[in-house]
């Protein structure tokens, strides 16, 4: 082996080299390396130069990082795939896939390569970035090909003229971003999601929500990326649909512990109806009215169990079966959310949130919930503290709850097991 060969091999060879916006980045693992690198990539652009071919971008970053093999392009990628196997709506993908590009620019903008390299003012930035961000960016030619993030920080006057991206657009693009980086927590490529530090812009402006909200105890409600965080992770399947049953009913941990199946009543037109005859108040005995979204998932909890079966953890019978459950439930919601404000009545609390964000009336978020309503003379009076199930009904299947679960592999697996179940029925 020759003295050239031998000095080569002290070199690392593993080197990583891929195009940005201003050149190409070729990362290596010592400053010691970079003069030498320097020096070899210029002579192959002069020799390129002299060459036959007409056009060359010469513009070359060299760019020294010991994390290179954790590039942000690389792990985008790998949720992207994760995606499309497991979602089969296009345009939701393209939406996802859109964003993560605005994403992607951003972290190049700001020369960060590695997920190691992101820090929470990184993530707050950008969402100062998006408040800025031209609405229906691609449909101007003179933005085309333009470095926006660049743009924003020189205060180009040239975006003065466009209208920015609303809020709510914002908060779309934040929640993706929460549940990509929810991805990378789930697979130990980062220690600590950022994006769930961002608050939503996006509030109700409805002065009875925020009376109710002042009102309440201490407990907070659920992001719907913690509730997606929750029902992606957590193993034990009744656990799971405990909580979607208390956030399409907004029923206490207590209430779901004692509920039956007899307590259960599904009509002729496929409307179910929960009885709630176990409460802690005497407000809390009702009868809850389900959107329909959820009646496969229910009618799938239901089947095989008798009249007199709990519907929730059937085979724990112990006469302290409530404070085992509570906690069983508990130590597996402490796994991924640490927020001692945020225990399995925020769930009801998130309920809440859903209802009034859907313009329920505060008196049938009350009847929902088991609230008192000695406060509403005129129902009390004219009404005689009457309502129809038919009506409650109707107000309930108001409410989009679709768009809250879109994200919970486990609840689309549920509904396609059941709609499978019940399409080889018919073919019977």
């Amino acid at each position: 082996m020759d003295f050239e060969e031998e000095y080569l091999k002290q070199f690392n060879t593993n080197l990583t080299i891929f195009k940005t916006d201003s050149g190409i980045n070729i990362n290596i693992d010592n400053e010691d390396e970079k003069v030498i690198i320097e020096n070899i990539t210029q002579k192959t652009i002069n020799s390129i130069k002299k060459s036959n071919i007409k056009k060359i971008n010469s513009n070359i970053e060299i760019k020294s990082t010991r994390k290179s093999k954790n590039n942000i392009r690389k792990h985008i990628d790998l949720y992207t795939n994760y995606l499309t196997l497991t979602n089969k709506n296009k345009k939701t993908i393209d939406s996802y896939i859109k964003k993560f590009k605005i994403l992607e620019d951003y972290f190049n903008y700001k020369k960060i390569l590695s997920l190691e390299d992101i820090n929470k003012k990184h993530c707050k930035d950008l969402e100062l970035y998006l408040l800025n961000f031209p609405k229906n960016l691609n449909k101007y030619e003179e933005l085309k090909d333009k470095n926006i993030f660049e743009m924003i920080d020189k205060k180009d006057k040239i975006l003065d003229k466009y209208e920015k991206l609303d809020i709510r657009t914002i908060d779309n693009y934040i929640t993706r971003y929460k549940t990509l980086f929810n991805y990378f927590l789930d697979n130990d490529f980062i220690y600590q999601n950022y994006f769930l530090t961002i608050k939503k812009k996006t509030s109700n402006n409805n002065n009875s929500f925020k009376n109710f909200i002042d009102k309440q105890d201490t407990y907070s409600s659920f992001e719907k990326e913690e509730v997606e965080l929750l029902l992606n992770n957590i193993e034990d399947i009744e656990i799971k649909r405990s909580i979607i049953i208390s956030l399409s009913l907004g029923l206490r941990i207590s209430e779901i512990f004692n509920l039956k199946k007899e307590d259960i009543l599904k009509t002729k037109e496929n409307k179910y109806f929960i009885n709630v005859l176990k409460s802690k108040t005497k407000s809390g005995i009702r009868t809850i009215p389900l959107n329909n979204y959820f009646n496969i998932f229910l009618n799938d909890i239901l089947k095989n169990k008798k009249d007199n079966d709990f519907v929730f953890f059937k085979n724990e019978q112990r006469e302290n079966r409530n404070d085992i459950l509570q906690k069983r439930i508990m130590y597996n919601i402490r796994k991924y959310i640490k927020n001692e404000n945020k225990v399995f009545h925020s769930f009801r609390k998130t309920y809440t949130q859903i209802l009034y964000k859907n313009d329920i009336e505060e008196l049938y978020i009350k009847i929902f919930l088991g609230h008192s309503l000695k406060d509403n003379l005129s129902f009390n009076t004219y009404n005689l503290s009457k309502i129809n199930n038919n009506l409650l009904s109707s107000v309930i299947q108001k409410v989009n709850f679709e768009e809250f679960f879109e994200n919970i592999d486990f609840f689309k697996k549920e509904k396609e097991k059941n709609n499978k179940i019940q399409d080889f029925g018919l073919f019977l």
